[in-house]
């Protein structure tokens, strides 16, 4: 249920053209693009040629040359590939540039569309792929017949599914290109925001707040949230969801054609907060089952899982860059620079799979509390029966964001009868709060103390972006 990587990694290459590197007018100049745009059918052309491959394979046991997982995958990397081209080698970013001119709003629709057009054209396909790549391997190699096969009707539900992230992403998109446009019209205000490092700061954490309150409402609509789950599970689930203080009217039904055994709770803050079950959930597990989910899931929010993330990943680095600025990073050298990044970016990943993994068990003891131990464990043994397996190699566990299921389960266990577990477990919760607290506290006196020496610079800026030019020679001198 998340975001598909190939998705990602173009909206990453779009970042890295767009903030990292120059763009020399002219560069898009002699129908220098449109070559390079053509490559943004790759992804799709590729996951044709895998679709016919594998039915090929499936109908008349024919082995292709090229295996059709292997298509899928470069279909997946000629995503971010094709992207990198249009704006390495076609100049796009000059297009951009020359086409919206000070249009922030355009500018930013713009530039990711390319990512947008690659992927977009691409879902539907790879997702055929993909199901009878799952078909040809469960099968072993024995035929099946053409008319037994899927067709982009069946898997529509999770095509559209997947088409929905990106759609989601287009809404802070938009956001940030509609504020900008906004503070354009306030000069000074504009320059405070874009111009000094205070300003910078508490403008993000305001856009990030705003994008969290509409977050849950534009998802509800990408996604065709059903308010009408079936009955008498339904009836059930809002009775719960209410005993846990809860609006029932926010547990909603997500449709994906019976593919996805999934729940998950939508929107960091309060406001709009969605509480989601997929079909093949709601299918899959009996109605106590489903109870035990669903206080897991409500567990998250009352246990402040999202706000302690969202503080952590977006609040803390946002008050670390101001001081992070003053460290002379690049006289250590472009080895030693990169060494540094992927150190800290292990130990930043390290600490964030097992802050997850924590929140998880966390969610889990919210539900032991409110059902007992039972309703959840037996949803855990009936989803992981079910679904795809995952591999418990050393891969496997450094990746995985979830505990294992046996583990989550005898942590329960343990939880509901073991009287000094519990204390134990409770009290880690208190100092790991407490923990985040002072980290915060830490990183907002740094970021406060980096403010302060940097005004007085950043002042002149403020006063000559603004026009007070003599006020600006003056701070300047002084």
């Amino acid at each position: 249920m998340s975001p598909p990587l190939p998705f990602l990694l173009g909206l990453l290459v779009v970042l890295a053209n767009r903030e990292l590197t120059t763009t020399l007018a002219g560069e898009s100049a002699n129908g220098r693009l449109l070559p390079f745009a053509a490559m943004l059918l790759l992804p799709v052309t590729l996951a044709f040629a895998g679709t016919a491959t594998a039915r090929a394979e499936l109908v008349h046991g024919t082995r292709p040359p090229v295996a059709p997982r292997v298509l899928l995958r470069l279909s997946a990397l000629a995503t971010p590939l094709s992207v990198y081209c249009v704006y390495a080698f076609g100049g796009y970013g000059d297009f951009v540039t020359q086409l919206t001119w000070n249009s922030h709003l355009a500018g930013a629709l713009l530039s990711v569309a390319p990512i947008y057009v690659a992927e977009l054209l691409r879902i539907p396909r790879a997702t055929l792929l993909q199901a009878l790549v799952e078909i040809a391997e469960i099968g072993a190699g024995r035929r099946v017949a053409k008319v037994h096969l899927p067709t982009a009707e069946h898997v529509r539900p999770l095509v559209r599914l997947r088409r929905g992230w990106p759609l989601v992403a287009l809404l802070p998109i938009t956001m940030l290109g509609l504020g900008l446009e906004l503070l354009q019209l306030h000069r000074e205000l504009y320059v405070f925001c874009l111009g000094t490092s205070v300003g910078t700061t508490l403008s993000s954490l305001l856009f990030l707040l705003l994008v969290a309150a509409v977050l849950p409402f534009w998802f509800r609509c990408v996604f065709a949230l059903d308010p009408r789950l079936p009955e008498p599970v339904g009836a059930l689930l809002r009775a719960t969801a209410a005993a846990l203080r809860f609006p029932p009217a926010r547990v909603l039904l997500l449709p994906t054609g019976m593919r996805a055994l999934n729940a998950m709770m939508v929107g960091p803050l309060p406001i709009g907060r969605l509480l989601c079950l997929t079909d093949g959930l709601v299918d899959a597990l009996d109605p106590q089952s489903l109870r035990g989910v669903l206080a897991h899931e409500i567990g998250h929010a009352r246990m402040g899982h999202p706000a302690l993330l969202s503080v952590l990943a977006v609040v803390v680095p946002l008050l670390a860059i101001v001081p992070l600025r003053l460290l002379d990073l690049d006289s250590i050298g472009a080895a030693a620079s990169i060494g540094a990044t992927l150190l800290t970016m292990t130990i930043v990943w390290l600490l964030v799979r097992s802050l997850a993994h924590r929140f998880e068990h966390e969610a889990d003891i919210a539900s032991v509390r409110a059902l007992g131990a039972e309703p959840c464990c037996r949803a855990l043994a009936v989803v992981s029966r079910l679904a795809v397996p995952v591999t418990h190699g050393v891969i496997g566990r450094i990746t995985s964001l979830h505990p294992e299921e046996g583990t989550r389960i005898a942590v329960m266990q343990r939880y509901e009868r073991e009287e000094e577990f519990r204390g134990s477990f409770d009290r880690r919760g208190r100092q790991l709060r407490l923990g985040i607290a002072a980290l915060v506290a830490v990183a907002l006196g740094a970021a406060a103390w980096s403010w302060r020496s940097d005004w007085r610079f950043e002042r002149i800026v403020v006063d000559f972006h603004t026009g007070r030019f003599a006020q600006a020679a003056a701070a300047l001198a002084a």
